[in-house]
């Protein structure tokens, strides 16, 4: 073996000794790839829980009313759906960049149905908001729920009073867009002096009761402090009716009492039933002049439009603009408008709770909205001594009072036409 190689295995050259500056270097080149790494491992992290909504949490907002799928054409809940989702469909890239998912549920006017949705509504803190219900009765069946919670509730059909007047005492979360009843029953006061009535009975409808009775009662009221001249008008019968209405009903009303006009607050099965009967008796001489209450007319009701009394008068909460726009396809007693308006003025909320900051991509897009940014909007700007007005479907402002009332609209009265259509009364 060669001595040289011989000697370098037996005898290994020492290692060179390392130089302190470079030993830090590989301790920092070391530490540096660490943090890298880690850096990365908790971006990938951050933008893997940011994708499963853990830090921005998908908010909801909840439509639940009645919405008429077997109704047919003219079914108030239908309208109103054709409208909500007509409006959604316009704004949907609007609610999608605030993470706002708007969903429609049917109560099918059922009152179990009704308080398990409200219930679960009230549960779900996803949930910042409720658009419904679709009768004053189901209302009541509900309110109950929304009352004990502090989730917004924005009422786009039912027109009592109490629902308000109830929250101002408890979280203040409710807000109405159509008038109160209070409104509906001077608009009837008005009609029976431009009609110069004489002689009035008032039918209520018990099986609309929370509805019926307070409409009922307003109207007699107001018509009591009208009616201060000799000679004026005057309520000389006043009926519950409910389920059904015998013929003998309707004689005594028009020959003994002489009632030459009825005021009818209730629904359109009984209202129905009313006509029939009175259509079925053909009292001699002048049929009377009837003015029923808004909401008696659906699908139902304008089938039968034909067969009605020819002097047939029913209110209505919006104005003769309702087939503009979206809603032009509806016939003029339509709640699709309120039902697009209950998205537009959501949006309006949406955006005027936004952070102030212009410029902060953040914000502008990904702010987590709450129940409580919506309840301090209802209650700071909506029921404030100069309220915030809200733009609505016929570039008309929606004005709510202290009570959250809207205090801008009012009712119109409409004529039945034998062509199954209503023109302005």
């Amino acid at each position: 073996m060669n001595e040289e190689l011989r000697h370098s295995e037996s005898h290994p050259a020492p290692k060179p000794t390392p130089v302190k500056g470079k030993r830090w270097l590989s301790i920092l080149k070391f530490v540096g790839l660490g943090l890298a790494g880690g850096i990365g491992i908790a971006l990938s992290i951050f933008l893997f829980l940011f994708s499963q909504d853990y830090f921005l949490q998908q908010r909801e907002i909840w439509f639940i009313f009645d919405n008429g799928a077997s109704g047919g054409v003219g079914h108030p809940g239908q309208d109103l759906e054709d409208g909500i989702l007509a409006a959604i469909q316009e704004y949907a890239q609007f609610f999608r960049e605030k993470r706002i998912l708007l969903k429609v549920f049917s109560d099918n006017g059922d009152p179990k149905t009704a308080q398990k949705l409200a219930k679960e509504a009230v549960e779900n803190d996803k949930v910042i908001a409720v658009v419904g219900h679709l009768s004053s009765s189901i209302m009541s069946d509900v309110s109950g729920l929304y009352l004990d919670s502090k989730l917004p509730v924005i009422m786009p059909v039912p027109t009592n009073p109490k629902f308000t007047k109830d929250a101002l005492s408890a979280n203040k979360n409710f807000i109405r867009m159509p008038p109160t009843d209070d409104i509906q029953a001077q608009v009837a006061r008005d009609f029976m002096f431009d009609h110069h009535a004489q002689r009035i009975a008032v039918i209520e409808d018990a099986d609309n009761s929370t509805y019926s009775e307070y409409l009922g009662r307003k109207f007699i009221s107001e018509m009591r402090r009208a009616s201060v001249q000799p000679g004026g008008p005057r309520i000389v019968y006043v009926s519950t009716v409910g389920g059904s209405m015998g013929k003998e009903f309707i004689p005594p009303v028009l020959t003994d009492l002489n009632v030459d006009t009825v005021f009818f607050a209730g629904s359109t099965d009984n209202a129905l039933t009313f006509v029939e009967a009175l259509l079925a008796v053909r009292p001699p001489g002048k049929m009377p002049t009837i003015l029923m209450s808004d909401g008696i007319v659906d699908s139902k009701f304008l089938a039968r439009l034909s067969d009605v009394p020819p002097e047939l008068y029913v209110t209505f909460p919006l104005s003769d603009e309702t087939r503009n726009g979206r809603c032009a396809g509806h016939f003029v007693l339509s709640y699709c408008p309120y039902g697009y308006d209950s998205v537009e003025i959501l949006k309006q909320i949406v955006a005027e709770t936004a952070p102030n900051v212009a410029d902060n991509l953040w914000s502008k897009h990904y702010y987590n909205y709450t129940r409580s940014d919506f309840l301090n909007f209802f209650n700071d700007k909506l029921k404030s001594e100069r309220p915030f007005e809200l733009r609505g479907y016929f570039n008309k402002s929606y004005r709510f009072d202290k009570l959250g009332d809207n205090s801008s609209f009012r009712f119109s009265v409409w004529h039945a036409d034998p062509k199954r259509e209503f023109v302005k009364g």
